[in-house]
């Protein structure tokens, strides 16, 4: 099987592949890598591809682009149900958020600034209620542990000791 896929050369040092929300094929290559190395890059990492491309469209069809009118619809719900959210996990972890602002990222399903001011996105909103909570949880414990290191996972589950549980659901 062959793929189509764009090439974006940088100033790293290694090869990477990354396959978009739109299941569009990226391959991230250093200036001084060949076209013949990105070939065979391509066509060594194939079981990989045909597997996240497949994953892609899977999920997709499970949650598809919402309209205009519904991304307004999912802000709106997601003011509603997210601040408390931020409130009752902030007294349990100990910890004093900063803004909460909704937006409709794609990409993240939040994200906690060197402030505390957090990020959500809308469309988490189309998962589980344990999933939002993990996501909320996760975002709060930024304000404690600005990383994903083993002590950043010790605060996720001192509030939330299922947190692995919930955060399978986000890649389902």
């Amino acid at each position: 099987m062959s793929f189509s896929f764009s090439v974006k050369r940088s100033n790293r040092k290694t090869l990477s592949l990354r396959v978009s929300p739109e299941a569009e094929i990226f391959v991230y290559a250093p200036f001084r890598a060949s076209d013949a190395d990105i070939d065979t890059f391509v066509k060594k990492h194939e079981n990989w591809l045909k597997s996240a491309v497949a994953r892609v469209l899977s999920r997709r069809e499970k949650y598809p682009e919402p309209t205009k009118e519904e991304l307004l619809s999912l802000k709106k719900e997601a003011r509603r149900i997210i601040p408390p959210l931020v409130k009752h996990y902030a007294a349990v972890l100990g910890v004093t958020p900063g803004k909460i602002r909704i937006n409709a990222a794609k990409t993240r399903h939040g994200s906690c600034n060197a402030k505390g001011d957090l990020n959500f996105s809308c469309r988490i909103l189309r998962f589980p209620s344990e999933a939002i909570e993990y996501v909320v949880v996760h975002e709060l414990s930024h304000i404690r542990e600005m990383n994903h290191s083993r002590a950043f996972y010790a605060v996720v589950e001192s509030a939330l000791p299922d947190y692995r549980r919930r955060r399978a659901l986000l890649k389902e």
